[in-house]
């Protein structure tokens, strides 16, 4: 992942403000906080003599707004607050949030409306528009291009006073009153605020990624932005509707080899120990992918993959799955969520994740497709010698197993690098066609032992009659 000098400035002093074109970036939420934002400073826009738009910055009468959103929350209860526009008088002069999946909300002038059941896909980048005008007091939103039925809210209202605006949290007050439970957790990109209510064609184009015409009060390839907490400024992730540019070398050899490890039962005895190759490095960065098959679809019961413990983090480096549907990755015994990435049974499943100390970004990929990023651990450093286990998960370095925590399953193709490695690689790697391997432990040369009831054969075939010979 790439970052700009004006990102790494944001980050580590905590805010900064600039007019800068950021075409290509986004704004990343990485953890749920009462603290981090980023305030954006308005264009003046039209006067109501100069204009036919019934608005100006400090009178505000129409009003669009368009943004794209990444996240994996799915859960009720949990608001994720987008964009917040208050004034002197009105702390949710124009709020845009979602509350759980598919219900998206609407403060005008404090009013509130919901709009059901627009396609709202978790892992994905979505495109969010909302309309408000006065005159009629008809607001609507479109979301990835589908439009909701039309309501009324604030009807021959006016948004009077200078606007205090934020990305990623819900003021409660004027410039304040934030909570963690508001919190956007994911990534904003393309934000643009318009004085006036744009067309259906408008926020066609924009769904699209086509020209548009950009925002007059707001616009991101001239934005005025103030990052305040742990917001950082990088790279959009890329989605998977988007194209790949990531070509693999097919014609040197891979690393899908056809042995993997069979974890029969469930027990507390059952695992591999792997040898790192770190040579006493301690670990500030890390990239593990790997693949496993299994057919546990489990409510609570916790299927361990990987295992990295040092002498002060049983959890140093930790990757697992809940039930379906939910991986989860501990580094230095903190633990994120990841929610809603593609988890067939009895399939393999690619998995990677990715984790930096210096920003405390983590990422996990399944199948080739990115989760949100999150914040894990950030400036930490996992001391000491590393003890790694397959299928097993680490309740103190180098033992304490539970029969709850074991693989049920096989797993195959480790690999763990001392860096994140790209999104290319991350792809070709789910798509069998990356060539090398991890530094730090390579499936084709790495050390092992296998302890308690644990088997070495050839995995798994997908297809399970492709080796059949034609009567």
């Amino acid at each position: 992942m790439t970052f700009l000098p004006l990102s790494l400035l944001c980050l580590f002093l905590q805010g900064c403000s600039a007019g800068e074109d950021l075409g290509g970036m986004a704004f990343t939420f990485p953890a749920e906080t009462d603290y981090s934002y980023v305030k954006l400073q308005l264009a003046k826009g039209p006067s109501s003599s100069s204009s036919s738009s019934s608005s100006s910055s400090e009178h505000l009468r129409e009003v669009s707004v368009c943004l794209r959103y990444f996240t994996d929350l799915p859960q009720k209860g949990k608001e994720q607050s987008f964009f917040s526009l208050a004034t002197p008088a009105h702390s949710n002069g124009f709020l845009l949030s979602k509350l759980g999946r598919n219900r998206h909300q609407m403060y005008i002038g404090s009013g509130v409306l919901d709009f059901w059941n627009l396609p709202d896909e978790l892992n994905d980048w979505n495109s969010f528009c909302a309309t408000w005008d006065s005159k009629t007091g008809l607001t609507q939103v479109w979301l990835n291009g589908i439009p909701s039925a039309r309501k009324t809210v604030f009807k021959g209202g006016s948004l009077t006073g200078k606007p205090f605006v934020v990305l990623g949290q819900d003021q409660d007050e004027y410039g304040g009153g934030l909570h963690a439970n508001d919190a956007l957790v994911g990534q904003l990109t393309d934000v643009h605020m318009w004085s006036r209510v744009i067309s259906s064609c408008d926020i066609k184009s924009f769904s699209e990624n086509r020209k548009f015409e950009r925002g007059d009060m707001i616009n991101w390839h001239d934005l005025e932005f103030t990052v305040r907490g742990h917001v950082v400024l990088e790279d959009q992730i890329e989605s998977r509707r988007q194209p790949e540019n990531c070509s693999g070398d097919v014609s040197q050899p891979t690393l899908a080899y056809n042995n993997a490890f069979t974890f029969g039962a469930e027990t507390a005895n059952s695992y591999v120990k792997v040898v790192p190759v770190l040579e006493g490095r301690d670990i500030k960065v890390a990239t593990v992918c790997l693949r496993y098959f299994s057919d546990i679809p489990g409510g609570n019961r916790e299927q361990t993959f990987f295992s990295l413990a040092t002498p002060s983090y049983s959890n140093g480096f930790l990757v697992c799955k809940e039930g379906r549907n939910r991986h989860q990755l501990y580094v230095g015994d903190a633990r994120a969520d990841f929610w809603g990435l593609p988890d067939d049974l009895n399939a393999w499943i690619s998995f990677c994740a990715t984790w930096d100390s210096a920003t405390g970004l983590a990422q996990v990929w399944v199948n080739g497709r990115p989760s949100s990023r999150k914040s894990l651990f950030k400036g930490g450093v996992l001391w000491g010698t590393a003890f790694v286990v397959l299928g097993q998960d680490q309740d103190a370095y180098g033992g304490r197993f539970n029969t709850n925590d074991a693989l049920i399953g096989q797993l195959t193709d480790v690999h763990m690098w001392d860096r994140v490695i790209s999104h290319c690689e991350i792809q070709q790697f789910a798509e069998n066609k990356l060539s090398g391997g991890g530094n730090v432990i390579n499936w084709r040369k790495m050390g092992y032992t296998t302890h308690g009831n644990v088997v070495e054969e050839v995995k798994i075939a997908e297809d399970a009659f492709q080796e059949c010979p034609l009567p």
